[in-house]
């Protein structure tokens, strides 16, 4: 079972000490899909790059709210993930960086194009005046 769930942490953190706020907010993602997915949350497991995504900012200033990815296995477990980052490995970023290099490549080739055209018009009007 995947769902995609949008997590306000404020409500979670807003009271907490400024040395607790970020530790607390990744206790709330967890309490949060432990409910919504009837689990203990020993059963919550969050990925790296949620985790970083929590703390990229240091322990007195986590995020406000985070959008996360969740998937129930057989077994109950529950893994979380960063929404954006879901699906994307090393392999799915390389065909990223691969398919904004050939769109480069053809507007180039389109522009090359556009210009040779250009060109010929240019001769073929200075042949024509003459």
């Amino acid at each position: 079972m995947e769902r995609v769930y949008t997590i306000n942490l404020r409500h979670g953190f807003i009271k907490a000490p400024a040395w607790k706020k970020t530790p607390r907010a990744v206790k709330e993602v967890k309490l949060f899909i432990s409910k919504h997915f009837r689990v203990e949350q020993e059963k919550v497991k969050l990925s790296n790059d949620l985790n970083n995504f929590l703390w990229q900012h240091g322990m007195k200033n986590p995020p406000a709210r985070v959008k996360v990815l969740a998937k129930k296995d057989d077994e109950g477990f529950v893994f979380v993930e960063l929404f954006k980052l879901a699906g994307e490995g090393k392999q799915g970023q390389k065909e990223k960086q691969e398919q904004a290099e050939k769109q480069k490549k053809t507007k180039k080739q389109e522009n090359k194009e556009k210009q040779d055209k250009q060109e010929k018009q240019t001769e073929s009007n200075k042949k024509n005046s003459e």
